[in-house]
């Protein structure tokens, strides 16, 4: 039989959690900034910052098509020639291929040319970051910190001999209006032919260490070459993995799509001031913008002087604090957690069943044991799940948020796991008591068949419940084999091993969790926090209760108190800003002028509402066509603007209906110019600027929003439309920033804790127009 483990292995528990806490921080904590004076094959955020500083000029966002957009590629091209390089622009009108998005835009290009005896096709390595910025932002991480950093890995490679391969540089436009600029290259540029592999980088905040998080097809040797070539490797599949789930897109989408091998990279801290004003040089952090360095100039080096840019099989990997990077082929996890799950249930079966040396008598491990450890885990993973969550819900309502990502965090994240703890150890101290044995099997048999499924189902996360199962299982069979099983230390031992491996993996997830996903009732921390806590049952058996009465109190104690400075702290402050944008709409059909707020929430607050001084009230959508976002409007005067126009140029017959040319424009100098066609429309066909549309259902709006105009400001637009049936179209068009006097009055009413964000503050003029 298994021996209870000695009292003490709860609070070596409690050390390793502490010991994943410390590796948690240190995963979050990017390298110290390197100064200017270090040689320069080596990465310096201080020159990189200095480079941004001169991209950016006044600071201004510079959106695609904006004059600021054109003075930052000319400043970006000015760069390029000082560092000997002979840079080009690619100007195209293109489509984005995910979104009913159009843009003209100028990508800037440079290339270092490779040993011509090594060159092949496909064998050039493409780096790619986006210069353009959202309309609310300066866009000092996303992503000016990309391009800065691909200018200093540019004065590095400039400095040493000629590369065995091409490395092409992609300074791409228009990513923010939908990936614009990336599409134009890959379709459109017949560098892109060349390519072999791609390693773009992104920014989403300005702080946090520059994560691997995406990754292309067989780009397994990428990453293993990734792994020895970076001074900081920090990413892992799981990131891959999870990103592969989510909506959201980059440049490297492009690519990817196209079947080609590559690497992802991005900080993700401090989202507050994703595409806000605040995403600037200033608030910056210098050693997020060290990382992206460190991260990519060894790989560079290594991808451009090195062995040819082979395939290889996906990987399951992982860092070690920001050092070391764990790896194995993805195929591997599926058979690996079967052997854990065999050797941990052939162990179960010695243990149940009396061995022949002992003959005929009472098992060692009764079925009922094992039967109420896996009660015991199953408690206290249901009871965890539903108290974390209640925590979570009960401090975002108290705290009065109106989205998952607040300004003190802190209170919410000790909350929850101040509730958990306390329900794993109310299951540990209750009626649910289990042997150590029984404990042990029920809690490592169950992770190593989930490691199992998710093997299967998702192998890049797998190695969160693989190594830590496989260290139960190994350590286990050991014990036995070497007839150790009864001695108190050993158990001890084997009751804190795989538990601190579980801890190293876990507690580094669980710490980026609520900075990269929020908080709330929605958040996934409670019950990610819930499935880890499970791997403490063992620990909670009999006498190796975790820790002592008097300490339970304190948490209770300090779980009130954290949801009281939940309740209390505000969730928004100037340097962590609610987002409120200021459009004014002018509805030319009706001949009404509205004034719209666009923030999250079900309702202003009275503060706001007082401060803004008009009755808003909240619409499910925009007053125009197709629009799907919430917000609070008002009723103003009309201000006499220019509507968009259409001058149709010709008409003629065509089989099944007809086709019309027009130019599309914008009398007033806006920027973005966009059609909407109603549900049911008669529209068979579309082209904007010669580029064929994709229509979508003809039971919905269907909008095409041209985010930057060709040079002249005119679009050249044809129709195929159906039969003789009436048409119509819906013209808009959106200018940044110059607001008309009401709603410029209330954008200087914004509070200091707001800020406009994304396509920021608009003025909109919308008009219908039929057609013949």
């Amino acid at each position: 039989m298994l021996a209870e483990p000695e009292p003490p292995a709860g609070a070596l528990a409690l050390g390793a959690l502490l010991i994943g806490s410390f590796l948690a921080a240190l995963f979050w904590t990017p390298p110290a900034p390197r100064t200017a004076d270090v040689p320069e094959e080596v990465f310096s955020a201080a020159r990189a910052a200095a480079r941004i500083g001169e991209l950016l000029g006044d600071g201004s966002p510079h959106p695609v098509g904006s004059s600021a957009n054109r003075a930052v590629a000319e400043r970006l091209l000015g760069a390029l020639r000082a560092l000997g390089l002979r840079p080009e622009v690619q100007e195209r009108f293109a489509q984005s291929e995910r979104y009913p998005t159009f843009a003209f835009v100028r990508n800037v290009l440079a290339r270092i040319e490779g040993d011509p005896t090594a060159r092949g096709r496909r064998e050039a390595l493409l780096l790619v970051a986006h210069y353009d910025s959202r309309e609310a932002a300066p866009g000092a991480g996303d992503d000016l910190a990309g391009v800065a950093t691909l200018l200093e890995v540019a004065r590095a490679l400039a400095r040493r001999p000629r590369p065995r391969r091409d490395v092409v540089f992609l300074f791409s436009d228009g990513e923010e209006a939908g990936l614009i600029g990336a599409s134009a290259f890959a379709r459109y540029h017949p560098w892109f032919a060349d390519v072999g592999a791609v390693l773009n980088l992104e920014g989403r905040g300005n702080r946090g260490p520059s994560l691997l998080f995406e990754t292309g097809p067989e780009s397994g040797a990428l990453v293993a070459r990734w792994a020895r070539a970076s001074t900081r490797p920090t990413g892992s599949s799981l990131l891959a993995t999870l990103y592969e789930r989510l909506p959201n897109d980059t440049d490297f989408t492009v690519f990817r799509r196209r079947g080609l091998r590559g690497l992802n990279f991005a900080f993700v801290g401090r989202v507050a001031h994703y595409h806000t004003a605040l995403d600037d040089l200033a608030h910056l952090d210098r050693r997020s913008l060290q990382h992206h360095g460190e991260q990519i100039l060894g790989l560079v080096r290594d991808l451009a002087w090195g062995p040819p840019l082979a395939a290889g099989s996906d990987l399951v990997f992982f860092d070690v604090a920001g050092r070391w990077v764990l790896s194995w082929p993805a195929r591997w996890s599926a058979p690996l957690a079967a052997l854990a799950l065999a050797l941990l249930l052939l162990c179960a079966r010695r243990l149940v069943r009396p061995t022949r040396r002992r003959g005929v008598g009472p098992p060692t491990l009764a079925a009922g044991g094992l039967a109420r450890g896996a009660g015991a885990v199953l408690a206290i993973g249901v009871l965890c799940s539903l108290v974390g969550g209640a925590v979570a819900a009960a401090t975002h309502t108290l705290s009065g948020a109106q989205t998952p990502f607040v300004a003190h965090p802190l209170p919410h994240v000790l909350a929850l796991w101040l509730s958990c703890g306390l329900a794993a150890c109310a299951v540990g101290l209750g009626a649910v008591r289990a042997r150590f044995d029984g404990s042990f099997l029920a809690t490592w048999i169950a992770w190593a068949a989930a490691a199992l499924v998710v093997a299967l189902v998702a192998p890049g996360a797998s190695y969160l419940l693989l190594v830590p199962a496989l260290a139960a299982a190994f350590g286990l069979a050991l014990l036995l084999a070497a007839g150790r099983a009864e001695r108190a230390a050993a158990a001890s031992a084997l009751a804190l091993v795989p538990f601190a491996v579980a801890a190293a993996l876990w507690v580094p997830v669980l710490h980026a969790l609520p900075e990269g996903m929020g908080l709330g009732p929605r958040t996934p921390l409670p019950y990610a926090l819930a499935f880890f806590l499970t791997a403490a049952t063992p620990l909670l058996a009999r006498r190796s209760v975790l820790l002592p009465l008097p300490l339970l109190g304190a948490a209770a104690v300090g779980l009130l108190a954290a949801v009281f400075w939940a309740g209390w702290a505000p969730t928004a402050t100037p340097e962590h800003p609610r987002r409120l944008n200021v459009v004014h709409l002018e509805d030319r059909p009706s001949g009404e002028a509205w004034l719209l707020l666009l923030t999250p929430g079900e309702a202003l607050d009275e503060a706001l509402a007082a401060r803004l001084g008009a009755p808003f009230e909240r619409t499910p959508r925009l007053p125009f066509p197709g629009a799907r976002v919430l917000a609070f409007h008002a009723p103003v005067a009309p201000v006499p603007l220019p509507s968009p126009g259409l001058e149709v140029q010709t008409l003629r017959a065509a089989p099944g209906g007809r086709e019309l040319t027009a130019s599309l424009r914008t009398h007033r100098g806006a920027r973005e110019l966009a059609l909407a066609f109603p549900p049911g429309a008669p529209l068979e066909a579309l082209w904007l600027g010669g580029v064929r549309a994709r229509l979508g259902r003809a039971d919905r709006w269907r909008v095409f929003w041209c985010s930057a105009l060709p040079p002249g400001g005119a679009l050249e637009l044809r129709l195929r439309l159906r039969g003789e049936e009436e048409a119509e179209v819906y013209l808009l068009d959106a200018s940044d920033g110059d607001l008309p006097p009401r709603a410029d009055a209330v954008r200087r009413a914004r509070p200091p804790d707001a800020v406009s964000s994304y396509k920021g503050d608009q003025t909109i003029v919308l008009d219908r127009v039929p057609l013949p």
